[in-house]
Parts: C-alpha cells; sequence; structure tokens
C-alpha cells in the first residue's frame, strides 16, 4: 500500500474530523466515532466493518506488517506527523493507529437474562457491565443518565463489546414495567455490610435471608424461614437467578432510585466486608452468579436430580 506524506497540520481537516470522532460527542447511529489502537479496530475488522478513514502516526507504518490491518477497508489512509496524531488521540500511550467508523447499531439479543443500569455515569463502569454482561449472554438496558455506551473510555473499558451489544434507553419505569408484565422477577443490586442477623437451616447453612431487626434471627425450625417485616435483602447465592429475571445496578453515589426499588421484587447484596463496592464489579458478579446457576441447573437436570 502505497501511503502519501505525513500531514503536519493541527488544522487539517482530516485531523479535525478525528478529534472530533474521538471528543465523545458521537452518540447514536450513523455519527462518525473514534476508535484508537489495534485491539478495538480488530474487533470492528473481526466482524467486517467497513472505516471511513485509518490514521497511521508517522513512524508507525510497521504496524501494517503485523498481517490483518492489510485487510482493513477504508474509504481513506492517512498518516500523521506523530506530534499531529498525538494532538489528536486522546489516550496517554498510543499505539500509532487510529480510525473513523461510522456508528451501525448491534442487532438486539434474543430474551433472555437484562441487567438495567440506573444512571451509572462512570464510563469505566459502564464500560465494564457491557464487556460482561456479553461475556455472559446478558441484554443491557439503561436509563437516559447512563454514560453512552459510544463514549470513548465506555468503548475501550468494553474492550469492543460495544460494537456487539445492543443497549435499549428509557426512563426507569419503562423499562422495568414491561418485565414486570412479562412476569420476568427483578432483582435490585443493593449495598450494606452484612450484619451478624442473618438466619439460617437446621443443618446450620445459611439462608442469606438477612433480618435487620436487632436482636432477630437466628435458627429456622424448618425449611427457608418466613421473611418477617425486617427482612432487608438476600444474600447472592441464595437469590434464585434461574428464573427469568433482570438485575438491577445503580449510580455509584446515590445507588438505585426509590422508583426502581419500588419495582423491584427482591433485593440482593454481594457479602462482604466492605460497605459496597465498585459497580462494575458488583455488576459483573451478579452476572456470573446467574450464569453459574443457570449451567448447574442444566447440570443437575442432566444427571436426573432436578425436573
Amino acid at each position: 500500500m502505497r501511503l502519501g506524506p505525513p500531514i503536519t497540520s493541527r488544522s487539517n481537516a482530516r485531523v479535525k474530523e478525528l478529534r472530533a470522532s474521538l471528543s465523545g460527542k458521537a452518540n447514536s447511529p450513523g455519527d462518525l466515532l473514534g476508535v484508537e489502537g489495534l485491539h478495538l479496530i480488530g474487533e470492528l475488522h473481526k466482524w467486517r466493518h467497513d472505516f471511513d478513514t485509518v490514521f497511521l502516526r508517522e513512524g508507525s507504518e510497521a504496524v501494517l506488517d503485523r498481517g490483518w490491518p492489510n485487510d482493513l477497508r477504508a474509504a481513506h489512509w492517512v498518516v500523521l506527523s506523530r506530534d499531529v496524531f498525538d494532538s489528536a488521540v486522546t489516550t496517554a500511550s498510543p499505539q500509532g493507529i487510529a480510525a473513523t467508523w461510522t456508528i451501525v447499531e448491534p442487532k438486539p439479543r434474543g430474551p433472555g437474562v437484562t441487567l438495567v443500569l440506573e444512571d451509572v455515569q462512570d464510563p469505566g463502569n459502564v464500560g465494564t457491565l457491557i464487556r460482561s454482561a456479553e461475556a455472559f449472554g446478558i441484554s443491557v438496558m439503561a436509563t437516559p443518565a447512563v454514560a453512552s455506551q459510544w463514549n470513548p473510555k465506555v468503548v475501550r473499558a468494553s474492550a469492543g463489546s460495544v460494537f456487539r451489544t445492543a443497549i435499549k434507553r428509557a426512563p426507569i419505569e419503562e423499562l422495568l414495567q414491561p418485565l414486570r408484565d412479562q412476569g420476568v422477577r427483578i432483582f435490585a443490586a443493593v449495598a450494606g455490610f452484612v450484619g451478624e442477623h442473618v438466619m439460617s437451616l437446621p443443618h446450620g447453612v445459611l439462608t442469606g435471608r438477612r433480618l435487620d431487626v436487632p436482636g432477630a434471627g437466628g435458627r429456622a425450625d424448618h425449611g427457608m424461614p418466613h421473611l418477617p417485616d425486617g427482612y432487608a435483602a438476600s444474600l447472592v447465592y441464595d437469590a434464585d437467578f434461574v428464573t427469568p429475571c433482570a438485575i438491577l445496578i445503580g449510580n455509584e453515589g446515590a445507588g438505585l432510585s426509590e422508583k426502581a426499588l419500588s419495582l423491584a421484587d427482591e433485593r440482593v447484596q454481594i457479602p462482604s466486608s466492605v460497605e459496597s463496592l465498585n459497580a462494575g464489579v458488583a455488576g459483573s458478579i451478579l452476572m456470573y452468579e446467574e450464569m453459574r446457576q443457570r449451567v448447574l441447573r442444566l447440570w443437575a437436570h442432566k444427571k436426573g436430580l432436578r425436573p
């Protein structure tokens, strides 16, 4: 491939286009999104997407010797001088390659488990949750205040999962009410220390049913204990994620709104010695637990241990 001389002006139209595409303003199909680095460009290339322009930093042309970059389909190829390239991109240690891509809305998943994000604003958390959702085969919904999946920081944190994850956005009630109408059980993730008042079965196994009433709790006489008025939340290993369900994750500081909590069927906590976990970590643990229970239930069915 023959490349032209490097562009040395920061005011060049192509340079301005790259800078704008990485500004975080792209947020809907048809917008021009900037992506940086071999991994993200490779993720789009893997699914046979075309690029508008591929940008190379002067001195980094050898990146094309890696093999697959030669198969990239782009309308334009541009070399930028080192200082111009570094001024346009957003990563601290750029790899010397970037591209612009016209956003295409991913196809939604079929029926299944849903992750619902309410006002999660940190791009790192949103990207992590999208990545985990794809890993565990879970659909994603979000309220309007959730960080855009096309924010460059979200794109990087998701390691490219945003390119394959459709996200429905609407106010929390519009997201949850249809799920409730379909019989989907809604789990609200809540924070809090796991205290000593946790009920247990006669054989001593914790049920995860927690009491916040001082002096309450102890041992149930038989089976699963009845949930009294002081019931707060189930521990994650006691919640039944095998039924059709949705998992609610709230804002990093404020948590879930009263409206979201009122629409939830059950509150769940992750056993922890700290008050709360990072939203990306907590949501990923809950999604893993759903997948673990589902796989275990399938195994038990095949072994004839469950109907």
